[in-house]
């Protein structure tokens, strides 16, 4: 499928995508004020773009990679110079955690992901991965305002997770115009 979406960019023709990166978007002002912005959970950094594309699409909005666009940007430049590598990475497996949670609808979340969740954690444990864990811990405490945070996001969500992730992979490849 990559290969095929490579294709689609190489003749000029926009494509579907889940999220456009933060170092590289051009975003409708409108649109992103109505959708609240970037989430203050995700401070922070990482992750805050995935969770704006995911709500634009779960909205009816499109995400659009555009082969005629040109960015330069040095990714993660100053992140890594005023961070601790191994804060960076607790950060991003903790937002990683919030982008789940706040999008699989409540029987998912509550019968798969957080049970999986669970059972990760202890082969963390028995694996010595204390980032991992501790990247759980500071989810976890943040859980009530996820929570709230998802109550919001299914309210305003014209389309499923599931939808948004079966729109995202087929559009390319049904010759279907994304504009």
């Amino acid at each position: 499928r990559l290969e095929e979406y490579n294709q689609l960019l190489e003749r000029g023709q926009a494509a579907a995508t889940l999220f456009a990166s933060g170092g590289s978007m051009l975003v409708h002002r409108g649109k992103f004020l109505e959708l609240g912005g970037f989430h203050p959970i995700f401070e922070p950094f990482y992750y805050e773009d995935v969770d704006l594309g995911i709500r634009a699409w779960r909205r009816g909005w499109q995400i659009l990679a555009e082969p005629a666009s040109r960015v330069v940007h040095d990714s993660g430049q100053t992140i890594d110079r005023l961070e601790q590598t191994s804060r960076v990475d607790r950060i991003r497996k903790r937002n990683k955690l919030f982008v789940a949670w706040l999008h699989v609808d409540a029987p998912t979340l509550w019968l798969l992901s957080l049970p999986r969740t669970v059972l990760k954690a202890f082969g963390w444990l028995i694996k010595g991965r204390w980032l991992e864990l501790l990247a759980l811990g500071d989810a976890l405490r943040q859980f009530a305002a996820v929570r709230a945070a998802h109550v919001v996001i299914m309210d305003s969500s014209s389309h499923t997770l599931g939808q948004v992730m079966k729109i995202v992979r087929l559009a390319p490849w049904q010759g279907t115009d994304t504009r």
